[in-house]
């Protein structure tokens, strides 16, 4: 064998003549290739006025004296271009680019970009299921500024192929997963938890196409927020305030514009609650009546026929209390217009009488109740 096997350096031979000529070229060589690191990749045309020592790497397109030399290695070496043909695996460091770029038997591909990589760890290795692995305490993804060449803006983006595959991000614990968000199975977006990590189940549910929102259920048509408990006689919804400050209230507001409505609906009872151009009603779909409890105690229940108990909850007349009652009481000259009150009005009149008198209006006077007279 007359030169080496990698890059067909000439052997010296015995009885050899001008034996320096040939470490002479061998030394040339090594100084080109070893430590390699040209001025450009991108040249196509010998510089007009190189240094000696000037390395590129020629070029796709190549002319004039670099003609037909495309990817390999041009050295400027007393004042004549010597070329070096790169093997496989040949790496070389690119000044104007600062990059680092290897030759894959065909063309120079840039690794400093690691573009088209198989799979990549950071910190770990990665694995060909997780093609993507990054080991570490936190991660920063930051806009290219407009100053930049960029838009300022900064996104990430999760796409899967069809409807029914997922596109999610999924929080666990100890390699075990507990929370996913995200297009799983569909698109909606959903908010899922589990407990032990293999059953999970919706917490929220926001539809694609109607933006409508469930909670603990799909959302429903014609509702903007459906809400499901489907424990019974547990849970619910809570809205509170938990400050014990100053004006430490807690606030439901509904808001329509004229002509609109709000409406609270309790589908076991039947009982709506709504408020349609400024007028509040309580009422009940279903032949049930309505209960107002304090304390869990029936304070007053309205029955499906309409009559009202006070103080029990079965009601023998249009109203029944169950106790006293105590009506409105006033002196006799600043008894109202008992046209105005209507017929029917009830006073306590104090100054009537010894004691005063209990005095009612038939529509055009006020009458005492214990005689009839005219008060």
């Amino acid at each position: 064998m007359t030169i080496s096997p990698n890059l067909s350096i000439s052997y010296l031979v015995s009885d050899q003549a001008q034996k320096h000529v040939t470490v002479n070229e061998a030394l040339r060589m090594l100084d080109a290739l070893v430590q390699l690191s040209v001025l450009s990749q991108t040249q196509v045309t010998a510089p007009a006025t190189p240094l000696d020592g000037d390395r590129y790497i020629v070029g796709a397109g190549a002319t004039g004296v670099w003609l037909g030399k495309e990817a390999q290695i041009a050295a400027y070496q007393d004042g004549a271009w010597a070329f070096f043909p790169p093997n496989t695996g040949w790496q070389s460091w690119v000044e104007d680019q600062a990059v680092l770029i290897v030759f894959d038997g065909t063309v120079w591909e840039n690794v400093t970009a690691l573009d088209q990589v198989e799979q990549l760890g950071i910190g770990a290795a990665a694995d060909s299921t997780n093609r993507l692995l990054v080991q570490s305490n936190s991660t920063l993804f930051t806009s290219l500024n407009s100053a930049s060449g960029g838009t300022g803006n900064v996104r990430t983006v999760l796409s899967k192929e069809a409807i029914s595959d997922t596109a999610s991000i999924v929080l666990q614990s100890g390699f075990v997963g507990h929370a996913e968000i995200g297009l799983i199975g569909d698109n909606d977006f959903r908010f899922k938890v589990s407990a032990d990590g293999q059953n999970f189940s919706d917490a929220i549910i926001l539809d694609a196409a109607s933006s409508f929102v469930g909670i603990g259920t799909n959302p429903v048509a014609s509702y903007r927020l459906a809400v499901l408990h489907d424990t019974p006689l547990s849970g619910g919804v809570s809205i509170a305030n938990y400050n014990t400050g100053v004006n430490a209230s807690s606030v439901l507001r509904l808001n329509a514009a004229n002509g609109n409505y709000f409406k609270f609906q309790l589908y076991g009872s039947g009982t709506i609650y709504a408020i349609t151009n400024a007028t509040m009603v309580i009422g009940t779909y279903a032949t049930e009546p309505i209960y107002f409890k304090t304390d869990t105690v029936d304070r007053m229940t309205i029955q499906a026929d309409g009559r009202i108990s006070i103080g029990t909850t079965t009601a023998s007349a249009m109203l029944s209390v169950n106790g006293s009652i105590r009506p409105g009481q006033t002196a006799q000259v600043s008894l109202p217009n008992p046209a105005i009150e209507g017929a029917g009005a009830l006073l306590f009149a104090s100054d009537l009488g010894t004691n005063g008198e209990l005095v009612f209006s038939d529509g055009a006077n006020w009458r005492v109740v214990r005689t009839g007279a005219i008060a």
